[in-house]
């Protein structure tokens, strides 16, 4: 890098606005559904194959995120700072693994978002099932960082949901949602669909497996 430049930047748009990427928040997303739903049972293509590919109808995390075989029913956007961020640096002494202390000499700079930033993000769900919902929330609130240099303790993020938009053909021709959830008819179906997944866990184990 040149001089002054950061060797672990943060990702910005071209007017310079850091933004974190949906590819991101997906893939760590889906990190934390297969640790979950691993946890619970399910038996998922990635612990049963080396080579990933679950085909239609697939195992319970490709049913919801997709893989190479079949299209994913989430899509995440790229999520945006509500208000402007002022990013800062900091210059940090790597570390050698094997003896856990300072690498002389070895110094890089990286980027970083203040502490207390706020990002917006919109999550796409095409015709989920309730456990499916279950999944993603439990995801969600599971998640407790994001980002790299997790290990130093950066990337510390809490996630709160503010309103789901259920859209139908009829109300997509009108360009508008069929209704919105809010506040506390949304905790309830949060709480609902987290409920659902946890009741129902042994019943779909038995009808959800890796198609390989």
């Amino acid at each position: 890098p040149e001089l002054g430049e950061a060797e672990l930047p943060v990702v910005r748009l071209p007017d310079g606005t850091p933004f974190i990427p949906g590819s991101s928040i997906k893939g760590a997303v889906r990190a934390e559904a297969d640790r979950i739903l691993s946890g619970l049972g399910f038996m998922l293509c990635t612990t049963s194959s080396p080579t990933y590919r679950c085909s239609p109808p697939g195992c319970a995390s490709c049913r919801i995120f997709g893989s190479t075989e079949m299209a994913s029913r989430v899509a995440f956007r790229d999520a945006l700072p509500e208000r402007e961020v002022e990013v800062f640096k900091r210059t940090m002494v790597a570390l050698e693994r094997e003896t856990k202390t300072a690498s002389p000499g070895k110094l890089f700079t990286a980027e970083f978002i203040p502490p207390g930033a706020r990002f917006s993000l919109e999550i796409i769900f095409e015709n989920p099932e309730e456990w499916m919902l279950g999944v993603l929330f439990t995801s969600l609130f599971s998640l407790h960082s994001l980002g790299g240099l997790v290990s130093r303790g950066s990337g510390k993020i809490t996630v709160k949901i503010s309103r789901i938009q259920v859209y139908t053909p009829s109300s997509l021709l009108e360009a508008k949602p069929e209704k919105e959830i809010e506040e506390e008819e949304l905790n309830n179906l949060i709480s609902k669909v987290r409920a659902v997944l946890k009741e129902k866990a042994e019943e779909l184990k038995k009808n959800i497996t890796p198609s390989l």
